[in-house]
């Protein structure tokens, strides 16, 4: 079974890094670049979710609850 992992991160390049590695292992990746586009996932249940705490203008911490 596929595990899904959400990562939440504004750095493009490194979020595309990350991914490239995390699918070799089997994972489906979702990226996300802003904490506003965050809604649009919500509806889908992940195994893991990765999130930078410096997200610009908001923390990361502000989506834990």
């Amino acid at each position: 079974m596929t595990k899904r992992l959400l990562m939440i991160d504004d750095d493009v390049d490194f979020c595309e890094l990350l991914s490239r590695g995390l699918k070799r292992q089997g994972y489906t990746v979702d990226i996300v670049h802003q904490a506003n586009d965050i809604q649009d996932h919500l509806t889908v249940s992940y195994d893991v979710i990765l999130c930078d705490l410096n997200l610009g203008h908001q923390s990361g911490m502000s989506l834990l609850p």
